[in-house]
């Protein structure tokens, strides 16, 4: 740990501890003892369903024996692309009881991409929802595919309707798919004995993604150690160390670190009723905020819908005891806006933005309560250090200088799986012996140790709150036989905060127009992630290119 004077940040803490002690186990663990600590709160609240503690963890514990029935082993991993549902939870943890690692994948990721990610994980079981199967198993039909739908997990009045009228078409499509139903998943394990329970956090556990320093997806390894002290840190940073009978409100996705690390599992290990939102909608959210939450985690395009929605009559706030925004910078205004919104439906807190990398779990820095500072994106949690070095070094610059943001802790990354190079470049010791994360975001930090966050060094798109690389969607568009050279870039959005823009070269021969966007959206859609598509189509003759050579990406900005 560095040196108390190198840690100006401690000063603003106030009853925060300024250090924490971290169990050692696995997730699973800390969740089993939550459910002992209160057997008669509600784990979670889904679409008017919900289930006590026990109830959850023996959920759980018929998961995990289903798993193992089918020849999970220690080690090994499952894709998981599932919204966030009971099922998604049960797994995540029935996965980490038998010691194999949850590899969290979009629901609605293209063909492309879950092939890519089922190589990178070499993942033999698959589970997602009925109506993602047909994509997913024509992807990777090495994979055993196991189907639930939202209706598995809804209470027996409302099941019936909900099949009726939202899913039987996707029943349908699935209904000749080589899969293995929820019902007969759960069957398969009836009887089989669980191997004893990780005694050590340290192995393996989760996979998430992101663009590493070269932006091109990388599988995140993480250990539950990793997951373990982001909830206790979050929790512990935020004065809410017994939450007992408070709520999260689960807006952000389980394949985001932040909504995993801190929406999911921070709550869950802490006694907290998870509500779970399957699918963001602004109205969706509003109706969940009539039931009083205590805690919600978003990002400031999801913000920016809620302000432009009608609330319902006479919202009342005064439950939330903390918002918090992370996945990318919060613009002042939206801030400003939101605090007036909150005010005005009796909230007593106020926006707070945070800090942190898929590579650290989630976030890593939050503007401290009572303590919020114009711009920042605040403090580190304890047991954490931010520092500011000269890019590609890992020497630290004095407060004040911009530089390229780095941190260290316990939530820091293994690796990314089956990439050493890209993990040297990424994790890197200094002359002291600690472990540094280079984020490839540039900031500074004032004489207080408050944080800003500046700019990125790797070229990365945010929209909506996810991370988009360039370079891949380039890549892909490159393919189109009409294209002869594509540049994509992000460019101010009121809402999604960045668009994305692809500027294209047509082809030798082919002439641009409507006909020609409307054939390469049709083909980007195919093969591109929905949130990653590109909102606006320029063509021209040639790409700006600076006097090095190299594609002028500001010049397309503009």
């Amino acid at each position: 740990m560095e040196k108390m004077s190198n840690r100006p940040w401690l000063a603003s803490y106030g009853d925060i501890p300024k250090n924490l002690s971290y169990p050692g186990c696995s997730m699973y663990a800390l969740v089993r003892r939550a459910a002992e600590k209160y057997p008669d709160t509600h784990a979670w609240e889904f679409e008017g369903n919900y289930a006590s503690y026990p109830s959850f963890l023996a959920a759980i514990d018929r998961a995990a024996r289903a798993l193992y029935a089918l020849g999970l082993r220690a080690g090994e991993s499952i894709m998981l692309a599932l919204p966030n549902c009971p099922q998604a939870a049960e797994l995540f943890y029935a996965a980490d009881r038998i010691g194999a690692v949850a590899n969290m994948v979009h629901p609605l990721s293209s063909p492309g991409e879950f092939r890519r990610y089922g190589e990178l994980s070499g993942s033999r079981f698959a589970v997602t929802l009925e109506s993602f199967a047909p994509k997913l198993c024509a992807a990777c039909p090495e994979i055993r595919v196991i189907t639930t739908r939202i209706s598995d997990a809804l209470s027996p009045a409302l099941r019936p309707a909900y099949r009726l009228i939202s899913e039987a078409k996707y029943r349908r499509r699935a209904k000749h798919l080589p899969v293995m139903r929820w019902k007969e998943f759960l069957s398969a394990g009836k009887g089989a004995t669980l191997p004893s329970l990780r005694d050590t956090g340290c192995a393996p556990a989760v996979i998430l993604y992101s663009g590493g320093t070269t932006g091109i997806t990388k599988a995140i390894l993480h250990s539950a150690d990793a997951f373990n002290a982001a909830g206790l840190q979050t929790m512990a940073a935020n004065h809410f160390c017994h939450p007992d009978g408070h709520r999260m409100l689960a807006v952000l996705p389980n394949f985001h670190g932040f909504g995993l690390g801190i929406g999911f599992h921070a709550a869950f290990i802490h006694g907290c009723t998870v509500m779970l939102l399957p699918r963001f909608s602004a109205k969706g959210v509003l109706r969940l905020l009539k039931k009083r939450p205590s805690y919600m985690t978003g990002v400031p395009t999801m913000f920016e819908a809620l302000l432009r929605t009608p609330p319902p009559r006479r919202l009342n706030l005064s439950s939330l005891r903390g918002v918090y925004s992370g996945g990318d910078s919060l613009p002042s205004d939206l801030k400003a806006r939101f605090d007036a919104f909150l005010a005005a439906h009796g909230a007593k807190t106020v926006l707070r933005e945070g800090y942190g990398a898929t590579e650290c779990v989630a976030a890593c820095c939050l503007s401290p309560e009572g303590g919020v500072r114009a711009g920042s994106i605040g403090i580190p949690f304890p047991d954490m250090c931010l520092r500011v070095c000269t890019p590609g070094t890992e020497d630290p610059l004095p407060p004040g200088s911009d530089g390229e943001l780095c941190v260290s802790g316990p939530t820091v990354m293994l690796g990314y799986l089956n990439d050493p190079e890209e993990t040297a470049l990424t994790l890197r010791r200094d002359a002291d012996g600690m472990l540094w994360l280079h984020t490839g975001d540039i900031g500074r930090m004032d004489a207080d140790g408050y944080f800003y966050f500046r700019g990125r060094l790797k070229r990365m798109i945010v929209t909506s709150g996810y991370n988009v690389y360039p370079k891949e969607l380039e890549h892909i568009l490159a393919g189109h036989p009409k294209i002869a050279a594509v540049c994509t870039v992000g460019v101010p959005d009121a809402y999604r905060i960045q668009r994305i823009r692809a500027c294209i070269v047509p082809a030798a021969g082919i002439s641009p127009g409507p006909e020609l966007q409307a054939e390469i959206a049709a083909f980007a859609a195919e093969n591109i992630a929905r949130y990653a598509l590109p909102r606006e189509y320029i063509f021209l003759e040639e790409l700006p290119r600076t006097p090095l050579g190299k594609i002028d990406y500001r010049q397309l900005e503009k």
